[in-house]
């Protein structure tokens, strides 16, 4: 006997969520992420540099032209591309929950990395020209936002996945953006 307050299911209101439906939730577009993470992964290199730097006495005489053109942007690329045919991450994306994949497959292999590395630093950042890479920025995040995937990602088959942050991850990677731009307004005089 059924009570009036029991309700009748029916076979076609029932939703089974497959671990693959679990994980798509993931996938929302999120630039300021990605952006974040970009950029503490390109502040911990500069970190690294700036401490290479004071142990060496200066002697990264290389570096002596980054005022023309940022070659940290540039050192990254085939660092970033092993990391990620390595883990499918870096430390800022690690941190920042982040993580790149195939479309099929489950790693990226190093040269699809490397071009989607190389493919960022180009049409994501500019080169790292400080003016040109404001407006490729500007233009990389429109066009993320309206088609849902960036130029980069598309040439190479590659999504990224984000989930969702805490705030002390957000603190964190502000912290060692900020911990970078400080050491090397100091160290650069």
């Amino acid at each position: 006997m059924i009570d009036k307050e029991d309700k009748i299911v029916e076979p076609s209101e029932i939703i089974i969520e497959t671990e693959t439906e679990k994980k798509t939730n993931y996938r929302k577009i999120n630039p300021w992420q990605r952006f974040l993470a970009r950029f503490t992964d390109y502040s911990l290199l500069n970190l690294l540099i700036i401490f290479l730097r004071l142990m060496l006495s200066d002697h990264l005489s290389f570096f002596h032209f980054e005022y023309i053109i940022t070659l940290q942007f540039l050192l990254w690329v085939p660092i970033e591309a092993f990391l990620l045919s390595k883990w499918g991450y870096t430390p800022g994306k690690f941190l920042l929950k982040t993580k790149v994949k195939p479309q099929l497959g489950k790693k990226l292999d190093f040269s699809r990395s490397i071009r989607r590395s190389f493919s960022v630093w180009v049409k994501g950042i500019g080169l790292g020209i400080p003016v040109l890479s404001i407006f490729v920025m500007l233009y990389s995040y429109f066009k993320l936002k309206t088609e849902g995937i960036t130029s980069w990602d598309k040439e190479e088959h590659t999504h990224v996945i984000h989930e969702p942050l805490s705030r002390n991850n957000i603190i964190v990677s502000c912290s060692i953006i900020l911990l970078s731009v400080f050491l090397t307004c100091i160290f650069s005089r």
